[in-house]
């Protein structure tokens, strides 16, 4: 979990994060995966070296695109949400936080706001327009949904935040 001010060297928090992730990735794409491709090399090849060889290549080279794509798609999730945190200070409200969950099916992202700003109508027709531009542009690049959710920091619980792989947050001060 990293904590910081908002400021441009934030990306670089967020990355020292993902790499954690490496091994998750690597591990959950060769559960139970052994393409076509690999039969096929392996028989012209002699099954002996082809299962040694073409199948390690095959299955490094989908490990790391995996790995590629996770973090793409993981770099998005933060670029966007922060450029919501700053369309928002923008506008005049502000963000006590951010939280993101870079899942490999669904990441998910949560701006706390104070309780204030969840009820205020202003804030509500300012931000969750943005938040829709937002997702209809991750959905075109990633074929995927991104959840963006703003939430009132008031009885916040950031460690079941953590339990649900909220893992990576920046707390913002004014």
């Amino acid at each position: 979990m990293a904590e910081s001010t908002f400021k441009k060297g934030s990306s670089d928090l967020f990355l020292e994060y993902l790499n954690k992730y490496k091994d998750e990735v690597r591990s959950k794409n060769t559960d139970e995966f052994y393409h076509v491709n690999v039969v096929a090399d392996a028989y012209k090849q002699g099954f002996s070296d082809g299962t040694k060889s073409a199948e390690k290549d095959f299955m490094q080279q989908l490990i790391q695109s995996r790995l590629d794509d996770f973090i793409k798609k993981a770099q998005q999730v933060y670029i966007l949400s922060s450029e919501l945190i700053s369309f928002l200070k923008e506008k005049g409200f502000s963000a006590e936080a951010m939280y993101i969950c870079p899942s490999f099916s669904s990441p998910k992202s949560i701006i706390v706001v104070s309780e204030e700003l969840v009820l205020n109508d202003e804030f509500n027709q300012t931000v969750y327009p943005k938040i829709y531009d937002f997702r209809k542009v991750f959905a075109t690049v990633f074929s995927d949904v991104l959840d963006i959710s703003i939430i009132g920091s008031e009885d916040l619980d950031t460690s079941l935040l953590e339990e649900d792989g909220f893992g990576y947050n920046e707390v913002y001060t004014d």
